[in-house]
């Protein structure tokens, strides 16, 4: 666990100068993870970085629990040359076995005895990867003052091919307890094609407890940063996926005109937000998209609930794009229990900052558990979907129901108009409010929809009514199944409201 230089790098020997002692007073040369780094940077040449520290002689270990903490006195080097740094090859580590389903996120039975300590580093991240090809795995990375990893390329030499993998990353090794890393648990920053998780089990990470009060969190993706895949993870909860253990400012944050192209996929994203306030700003969302970032994908991910799907986990929103680039698309998700709106999308642009086109929302609950035989509301504080100023969005075959707010509330806003809006097949009951409530739009094509009543939960009318037209030109409403208890089937009012058919 020692800190120590490389005596001679590029000789072939890792090698400090140094010695430890193992079992039966025998010793060795010491190979410190600085050192193993530095040799491999300056070879050249890609290797594995594997751990065997003897940790019933080793001052930096638990001789009871056999977690060993390297805690560099300064900022490690940079990966500059591909490599695999591989926690689970310490004696008594265990990757997770824990496969995801369509219908469970579970928690993890990792077992880490490899513990990376930024409290004496410097202002720093705990690793830096350059390098194309690297692979981090079977690490808990906690409390350095920028970023636990961060993947860093340019326009002209991306980062890519990096796997970020069966880590804890902004924890201890329980996964319980929180070892906040300042700002970003994972950051990619000019980085092409990496991915953090991944379909199997061992690769799942633990990302939680990173950033402070109202910066930084869980996953951010940014500057260039395009392809990128987001698989299989637990993002602000504990490891057991039942606790929150949250991000402060965001779970994942995707953000920059020329940032597209990424796969959000698979992951419980709950908890975040801790103490923070709610505001229009989103902090404490499980996920913001933001200033220009476009075809971003997030599918079949549990936002706002437990790992079962079934129990309110919140964050402190849920989707948040504000500003988004065009083609976003939110499909498959469980969007639930959070403390603010379940969705938000306001200000689309496209890459020229003029109004884009296209973000879809596909299959998503919104505001009840992943249970396909019975709904069990866990509501959202808020709109269930709330869609300002985009052009052509795209509504279709979602369940939203129990929301404190409305079930859809689709406008313009005060950069934007909202038009050419497709609202089809969906689902809208037991909000608080009205299932649907239009105003403002200048075009919307709302079709097939049944508003107060659904195939599993039967009649459950919306608190104010079923549909809500206001001053809104060029509605249409089309074979919409309509049930009310209180206030009107379909309302519509304002001077503005004409050819609406």
């Amino acid at each position: 666990t020692g800190d120590a230089s490389d005596q001679f790098p590029g000789d072939r020997a890792c090698d400090t100068g140094n010695t430890i002692t193992r079992a039966l007073g025998t010793t060795e040369p010491e190979c410190t993870l600085r050192a193993a780094i530095e040799e491999i940077n300056a070879l050249k040449e890609a290797f594995a970085i594997h751990f065997d520290i003897p940790s019933l002689f080793d001052f930096g270990c638990d001789a009871q629990t056999g977690v060993c903490t390297i805690a560099p006195q300064a900022a490690l080097p940079e990966l500059e040359t591909p490599m695999t740094i591989d926690g689970y090859t310490q004696p008594g580590a265990r990757a997770n076995t824990v496969a995801v389903t369509e219908s469970e996120k579970p928690g993890l039975d990792t077992e880490l005895q490899i513990v990376l300590d930024g409290t004496n580093a410097g202002s720093t991240s705990g690793l830096v990867v350059k390098a194309d090809g690297v692979m981090i795995r079977g690490l808990a990375i906690g409390h350095f003052k920028l970023h636990g990893i961060h993947i860093l390329g340019d326009i002209l030499d991306p980062a890519s091919g990096v796997r970020i993998e069966g880590n804890f990353i902004g924890t201890d090794v329980t996964g319980a307890t929180a070892a906040a890393n300042q700002l970003d648990g994972v950051r990619i920053e000019g980085g092409v094609a990496n991915v953090i998780g991944g379909a199997g089990p061992a690769a799942r990470n633990l990302i939680s407890g990173n950033g402070l009060l109202e910066s930084g969190g869980g996953i951010r993706i940014t500057s260039l940063s395009q392809s990128n895949q987001v698989v299989g993870n637990l993002i602000g909860t504990d490891k057991d996926g039942t606790s929150a253990l949250p991000n402060a400012a965001y779970g994942v944050h995707i953000d920059g005109k020329n940032t597209g192209g990424n796969e959000i996929r698979d992951n419980l994203i709950s908890g975040n937000g801790g103490s923070v306030n709610v505001g229009t700003t989103c902090i404490g969302a499980a996920v913001k998209v933001n200033d220009g970032a476009w075809e971003n994908t997030f599918t079949d991910n549990f936002v706002g609930v437990d790992g079962s799907g079934n129990a309110a986990l919140g964050n402190k929103a849920g989707f948040c794009l504000l500003e988004p680039g065009a083609s976003n698309v939110l499909e498959d998700n469980v969007i639930s229990a959070n403390e603010s709106k379940g969705v938000w999308v306001q200000n689309q642009t496209d890459a020229t900052g003029a109004v884009g086109d296209a973000t879809r929302l596909s299959g998503n609950l919104i505001g009840l558990g992943f249970d396909p035989l019975q709904r069990i509301a866990l509501p959202n504080k808020g709109h269930g979907i709330q869609i300002e100023g985009i052009r052509h969005a795209v509504v279709e075959d979602n369940t939203v129901g129990y929301n404190t707010g409305h079930g859809l509330f689709l406008t313009a806003s005060a950069m934007h108009v909202a038009d050419l809006a497709s609202v089809t097949g969906n689902a809208f009951f037991a909000n608080d409010n009205y299932g649907i409530l239009i105003t403002g739009a200048d075009s919307a094509d709302v079709s097939k929809n049944s508003v107060g009543t659904d195939a599993v939960a039967g009649d459950q009318p919306n608190g104010d009514g079923s549909i809500k037209v206001q001053d809104s030109p060029g509605i249409t409403l089309a074979m919409n199944v309509v049930v009310v208890n209180k206030g009107y089937g379909i309302a519509i009012t304002g001077a503005k409201s004409t050819g609406v058919s």
